[in-house]
C-alpha cells in the first residue's frame, strides 16, 4: 500500500458546523433540509472547535420529552426545542486529528473514539474538515477475484 497521509483522507465538504449557542431546533431544521450526517460540530466566534454532538445523543434527550407530548402539545414541543441549547448536551472533550499526524495514529484515535468521524484541526484548534471511518475503508487495497457460486 502506498504511503497515505491523513491530509489525503480529509473531507471538507459541507460538514455540519454550528455556533456553540445553537438550539436543538436549529439542528433539527438543518437535518430536515440536509439529512447528511451522524453528528454536528460546534465552534466559537473564532472558529475554534468547542464540541461535538451525535444524533444518537439528541434522540436520547428527545425520548425523555416524547412521553409528555400528546397531539395537542406538538406546538409546545417545538417551542421547547427552540429554548434547549446544545451546549450542555455536547461532548466538549472531543478527540481530534491533525493533518501532520501519521496515518496509524489517526486510525487508532478514530477507532478508539467511538465516533464515525473525527474533526481535523489546525494549530489554533480551528476546524478544517473531518476524517471518517468510511474514508479509511476506501484506502484498503482489495484483490479482485472471480467469485463462483455453486448450486447444490
Amino acid at each position: 500500500m502506498k504511503n497515505i497521509s491523513l491530509a489525503e483522507l480529509l473531507d471538507q465538504r459541507d460538514i455540519p458546523v454550528f455556533n456553540e449557542q445553537a438550539s436543538l431546533e436549529d439542528l433539527i431544521m438543518y437535518d430536515r433540509e440536509q439529512s447528511c450526517c451522524s453528528h454536528y460540530y460546534f465552534t466559537n466566534r473564532e472558529g475554534v472547535l468547542t464540541g461535538i454532538l451525535s444524533k444518537q445523543k439528541i434522540l436520547e434527550f428527545l425520548s425523555s420529552l416524547f412521553f409528555l407530548v400528546d397531539k395537542n402539545q406538538e406546538d409546545r414541543l417545538a417551542e421547547t426545542l427552540a429554548t434547549v441549547k446544545v451546549r450542555p448536551l455536547m461532548d466538549t472533550h472531543v478527540p481530534s486529528l491533525r493533518l501532520n499526524q501519521s496515518l496509524p495514529q489517526g486510525v487508532e484515535t478514530l477507532l478508539l473514539s467511538g465516533y464515525s468521524a473525527l474533526p481535523v484541526l489546525d494549530d489554533k484548534r480551528r476546524l478544517i474538515g473531518e476524517v471518517s471511518r468510511d474514508s479509511l475503508l476506501g484506502i484498503i487495497p482489495l484483490r479482485q477475484r472471480e467469485v463462483r457460486y455453486a448450486v447444490s
